[in-house]
């Protein structure tokens, strides 16, 4: 198992860097041709496919990944896969509806009510549910064990995002851009439908619909209702914040949005990296996961401070040169907050990526719900009237932050290893925070910044050497 763990945590890394250096490039080109509303349209509908997604599948595709290691009957595994598509292609496609209609009808959507707002909902209604179903079926494959598949299609489809709506987006403008979203997902789906009929292959139309089970319907909701209700509440909450602030501000102010999105991209692989891997190892071996999560933990807290600091120490500077003065305006303010969310982001879910029973995780996701209830109203009492961007990226930071402090009482163990030195964590942690809210941008910073690297390094040295190849253990 060790050696399995190894090579797919390498290969999961090597390929999100090769994948988010793709994506990078491109976005840069995007960002620097495309203007501010095209570029706004486009953070919009990434921002709904990604929320349609999580909520298409209400929580099946945890229950799924849970449950099918259990299936040892083929018939048993192609009935749960089957029940675990049709339901969440049916919701998917209820929600990618509704979201569709909020963004038509929003007052700063100007550019496709000028007659082109039936063209849009259309295009718009086949790119949210493409992506969405898409995602099903490749969760089908990541639950098999078909990491290599997975990784591969990241690194195209990354490709494909942003070089198929640029081309639409310069041709077309935003109907452009939502018909390239929609040829990268057709694109998609049919790649991940082909290799995905081999597991029905001995199934016609009607047989496959005659598997569809009421019973594992309960089953996976049963498991992912729980998991379900945290994207729930961040959903209800962040989208309609999001809705709020592109009608008061414009849509166009989504272009700052999207350079931090791609900044947090570049701590936000680590912890992608390993979350897949994580729950499906653990589903299959969980008496070794305590280790296995205790050190992906404190290799993603290393990271990410390491990445965190070189960043801040040249955004100032390099966002400008990057995507150009107008976009890194905008974006400098909630860059940092975004960057420092999405570590976060990743730390928290390393720890809950295994197995638990419905009542401890009923607890663990009221835990995050409030963490989220919480940070809306910080953010949106004392943040908003500020900045409704900055409060908006601030839910995604204070959220996460109160479930990692939270965590070693909920799981009753320690997040790091024995052996790790945590006071000293929890100041260059602290520092990093403040950091974000209130960049100074002097000599103190950057000295602040440089001790962080240097202390984090020394303090974790000999677990920074036990990650050579041969030592990642379980």
């Amino acid at each position: 198992m060790q050696s399995s763990i190894k090579r797919t945590a390498y290969l999961s890394f090597g390929t999100q860097v090769f994948t988010k250096a793709i994506n990078f490039c491109l976005s840069i080109t995007f960002i620097r041709f495309a203007s501010p509303e095209i570029i706004g349209y486009f953070t919009l509908l990434i921002t709904a496919a990604q929320m349609v997604c999580s909520l298409g599948r209400m929580g099946t595709n945890y229950a799924y990944s849970i449950l099918l290691p259990n299936r040892t009957n083929t018939e048993s595994k192609s009935r749960l896969t089957v029940t675990y598509i049709v339901f969440s292609s049916l919701v998917s496609l209820i929600i990618a509806g509704i979201v569709l209609l909020q963004v038509a009808q929003n007052p700063a959507s100007e550019a496709i009510q000028d007659g082109a707002t039936g063209l849009f909902v259309l295009l718009g209604i086949i790119y949210l549910y493409g992506d969405s179903l898409s995602e099903i079926i490749w969760s089908i494959h990541l639950a098999e064990g078909k990491f290599k598949s997975v990784f591969l299609r990241d690194v195209w489809l990354s490709l494909a995002k942003g070089l198929i709506p640029l081309i639409g987006a310069l041709s077309f403008g935003v109907i452009g851009v939502i018909g390239g979203l929609c040829v990268t997902c057709i694109i998609n789906n049919f790649v991940a439908i082909s290799l995905f009929k081999d597991i029905f292959s001995n199934f016609e139309y009607l047989e496959f619909l005659k598997l569809f089970s009421w019973r594992d319907i309960i089953k996976l909701l049963k498991k992912g209702i729980p998991f379900f209700s945290v994207p729930l509440v961040s959903n209800l909450i962040l989208w309609p914040l999001l809705m709020e602030i592109i009608s008061s501000e414009g849509i166009e102010r989504l272009d700052g949005l999207r350079v931090a999105q791609i900044c947090a991209q570049l701590v936000g692989i680590i912890g992608t990296s390993l979350i897949p891997i994580l729950l499906i190892k653990s589903s299959q071996d969980k008496q070794s996961g305590k280790m296995l999560h205790q050190k992906s933990f404190q290799a993603c807290w290393i990271l990410s401070i390491i990445i965190y600091c070189f960043y801040a120490l040249s955004d100032a500077r390099l966002l400008p040169l990057i995507f150009g003065q107008g976009p890194a305006e905008s974006a400098l303010s909630i860059a940092r907050i975004m960057v420092a969310a999405a570590a976060l982001q990743g730390l928290s879910q390393i720890p809950m990526q295994r197995p638990f029973a419905t009542s401890s995780l009923l607890k663990l996701s009221l835990t995050q719900i409030g963490s989220l209830i919480i940070s809306a109203f910080i953010s949106i009492t004392i943040i908003h009237p500020t900045s409704g961007l900055v409060s908006y990226a601030s839910i995604g930071l204070i959220s996460p932050l109160i479930i990692v402090l939270c965590l070693p009482y909920f799981l009753r163990h320690k997040l790091f290893p024995d052996d790790t030195p945590i006071i000293p964590q929890i100041c260059i942690s602290a520092f990093l925070l403040l950091t974000c809210f209130s960049p100074m941008n002097n000599i103190i910073e950057t000295v602040g910044l440089i001790i962080c690297i240097a202390t984090a390094i020394v303090l974790n040295h000999k677990f920074i050497v036990s990650l050579r190849p041969r030592s990642l253990q379980s």
